[in-house]
């Protein structure tokens, strides 16, 4: 008979960080490992990115004759419990070693979840599919499918080389490629793909991807999460902590000091998880990214990545490049009686809402007849009231798109655009 699985909940900061060696060598055994489960990628997001942001650290361990087999990072605020992460579009999930009894810890995890963190509201996001949490999170009574979407991924291990690879692209698009290499080497006879491995030169070039990724939002009129300083000291950190192990792959298109475009991301487990890249505006002619792009994909295939993720995001060019996709998937659901009722009631509304807008328009023409003054107040004073946070972030989740059950058709692949 098997030793039982030993739970408990980690509450503070020093505690997770004892974490470390644990974690590092449970990540080499558990199951679909990838970087977001990574020690050093949850340990930042928590002190850098959700502790300053007033979240409460729930973090369930579980071991089995005192070898730590299982790590679920948590967190809550507001009465909402959620995965521990940077609040970007990263995959979240538990991490559990590989073993015939992996199922079953994952089910005491949950019971103990449900048991002991009294939350109102349970929301996990971005669960890449095939997902045990997801399973049982859909199960539970009173949950909703909320957002999600299908993750576009080139299966290197397919081809063998490039040349294999390109075949599979469309004419226009490769005929397209060659041209621009054509063209921005009249201008930069030296241009050339550089992997950074400096730690000195980590810093300067997310400088310059965030610098060039937020004048591209702005041009587009568009939010990007970079605009963030507390993500943008995750990134550095995070990619300070992959460099020391070989995972990181931070690169960028340059001759004698001009950068054209950048862009980086992990290798882990064989997989290549593609975060960002920007390019220089003043390049734009010669679509840079997309030249970026070919490199880093070439870069891959010489280093034996078997798959290329493009991580969630349902930006055009993603799909002209994928063979396949993954799929992802977000839920709600009520951990309290309060909780199912403030469901119960966002659902109403949002019905309400969509059946009948005239009678949103007498409240709306009302609102803005109210003094400045009065209707600051009255924000404020809903701002501080936990169950109307609630209810402004079950409306915001039910609202949001979900995936088709089925895949998407294969990738698009008629057109050669791109990102710059």
């Amino acid at each position: 008979m098997s030793a039982p699985l030993e739970l408990a909940l980690v509450t503070d900061s020093r505690a997770f960080e004892a974490l470390q060696h644990e974690w590092r060598l449970l990540a080499e055994s558990a199951r679909e490992p990838h970087m977001f489960r990574s020690f050093s990628w949850c340990w930042n997001a928590w002190r850098i990115v959700a502790e300053p942001r007033g979240y409460a650290l729930r973090l369930l361990t579980g071991r089995v004759a005192g070898v730590l087999v299982l790590v679920w990072p948590m967190m809550e605020k507001d009465h909402v419990l959620r995965m521990v992460s940077a609040e970007i579009l990263e995959y979240r999930d538990l991490l559990v070693r590989e073993s015939p009894l992996s199922e079953r810890w994952i089910d005491e995890a949950w019971q103990f979840v449900q048991g002991r963190v009294r939350a109102d509201l349970m929301m996990f996001q971005n669960l890449r599919m095939p997902n045990f949490v997801a399973a049982r999170i859909a199960a539970r009574r009173g949950a909703h499918a909320i957002g999600g979407g299908w993750c576009p991924v080139i299966r290197l291990d397919r081809f063998e080389d490039w040349d294999a690879y390109a075949r599979t692209l469309p004419k226009s698009l490769s005929n397209d490629q060659r041209r621009q290499w054509k063209r921005v080497r009249l201008v930069l006879p030296d241009l050339e793909f550089q992997v950074v491995d400096n730690a000195a030169e980590i810093a300067p070039t997310l400088e310059w991807i965030t610098r060039h990724k937020i004048a591209w939002a702005k041009k587009c009129g568009r939010i990007v999460w970079h605009e963030s300083d507390a993500v943008t000291r995750l990134l550095v950190q995070v990619a300070h902590d992959h460099l020391a192990m070989n995972r990181l792959v931070l690169a960028k298109l340059a001759a004698d000091g001009t950068v054209v475009s950048a862009g980086f991301g992990y290798v882990y487990a064989g997989e290549f998880h593609f975060h960002v890249f920007a390019y220089d505006d003043a390049y734009a002619t010669y679509s840079p990214s997309r030249l970026f792009l070919e490199s880093i994909v070439r870069w891959c295939i010489e280093h034996g990545v078997h798959r290329f993720d493009f991580m969630p995001g349902d930006e055009p060019y993603k799909r002209i490049w994928a063979t396949d996709y993954v799929r992802t998937a977000s839920y709600i659901a009520p951990g309290t009686l309060k909780g199912a009722a403030c469901l119960a009631l966002s659902e109403f509304v949002t019905l309400v809402a969509r059946k009948t807008p005239h009678v949103a328009r007498p409240v709306d023409r009302l609102a803005a007849l109210t003094p400045r003054g009065i209707r600051s107040a009255v924000r404020r004073m809903l701002a501080r009231a936990s169950f109307v946070k609630e209810l402004a972030l079950v409306k915001h989740a039910l609202e949001l798109r979900r995936a088709p059950e089925d895949a998407p058709e294969d990738p698009v692949r008629a057109a050669t655009a791109g990102t710059g």
